[in-house]
């Protein structure tokens, strides 16, 4: 029998700081952390994430700490909107309001189908784009680099849910074995939850991947998915994608790229000018392949020029 290691780091939020010789003490931060999670689409947000983000914005910003303690401030409202819009950029954009949902989805599948998996898949903005395309888009994926036996899933979503239409396209569920991370302590749970119901060999961490990039060496495989994630990292701290590719040990790594903008709206994008310089400083060689919305690299990481 198989079984879901679910690696959750016991995490402890250190909420008393001080933040340029001025105390900001953890009743104060909670507060700012409950107010910026209010939003429907943010329930799940990163605790560690809002907190850094505080921060940042305090220690710029430190007249405003006296006045914190009134919540309907505009100097409250100004942390909580700044915060917002950080957790906009790289985690709410693809969310939907359905995100609630995915327990009780989860609890009342029986069987593991293409079928079940479809209304999980639709909270989450990405999965739901790619699901007219999944099984044709894993079936050209493993056409150029053969059916995998593990799978890495970095900055994962719910991408670990469209596992049945890796099943259609040859893989095989009993063989596979799966990692992911995500940034968010409760997707991080939510995912591992469900490999765990349906016995599959698999880990599960979470991980702030720009800051914590070292410890993706760790988890060698066959392929690894980077799904819209190197844009948001980028967004974050410039280049960071490149120390991130060069920590990975897998055989093809397989990134995708939203043609859309943050508003929506479609891009004439047909390459990626930063991935690709990255790629060919580290002497990778790559093919594209494309469905509506979203371009995908699939870079062969044993093609290293020496």
């Amino acid at each position: 029998m198989l079984f879901c290691i679910i690696l959750l780091s016991s995490l402890v939020i250190l909420y008393n700081m001080n933040i340029n010789n001025k105390n900001v003490d953890d009743i104060l931060i909670k507060k700012i952390i409950g107010s910026v999670k209010s939003k429907k689409t943010l329930i799940f947000m990163d605790d560690r994430f809002i907190t850094s983000e505080i921060v940042k914005f305090l220690s710029n910003h430190l007249k405003f700490i006296s006045k914190l303690e009134n919540e309907k401030s505009k100097e409250f409202e100004a942390v909580v909107k700044h915060v917002r819009s950080r957790c906009h950029d790289i985690y709410e954009i693809f969310q939907t309001r359905d995100v609630e949902k995915r327990d009780l989805l989860l609890n009342n599948i029986k069987k593991l189908t293409k079928e079940n998996a479809v209304p999980i898949l639709e909270t989450h903005i990405s999965t739901k784009e790619r699901l007219p395309y999944y099984e044709t888009l894993y079936k050209d994926i493993f056409g150029l680099i053969g059916v995998p036996n593990s799978i890495f899933d970095i900055g994962c979503g719910l991408n670990p849910i469209s596992i049945p239409f890796m099943e259609s396209a040859g893989l095989k569920l009993s063989k596979i074995r799966y990692c992911a991370t995500e940034m968010s302590l409760e997707d991080t749970n939510f995912i591992g939850n469900f490999f765990m119901k349906f016995k599959m060999e698999s880990e599960v961490f979470p991980c702030n991947i720009v800051k914590e990039y070292g410890l993706l060496s760790k988890y060698p495989c066959d392929v690894c998915f980077a799904f819209k994630l190197f844009d948001v990292l980028e967004s974050q701290e410039e280049n960071i994608s490149y120390k991130i590719i060069e920590s990975l040990k897998c055989k093809y790594l397989v990134a995708s790229f939203s043609m859309k903008n943050i508003k929506n709206q479609k891009m004439k994008r047909t390459s990626v000018s930063y991935f690709e310089r990255f790629l060919t400083k580290l002497g990778y060689s790559w093919s594209t392949l494309s469905i509506e919305n979203e371009l995908f690299y699939i870079v062969d990481m044993s093609s290293k020029k020496s």
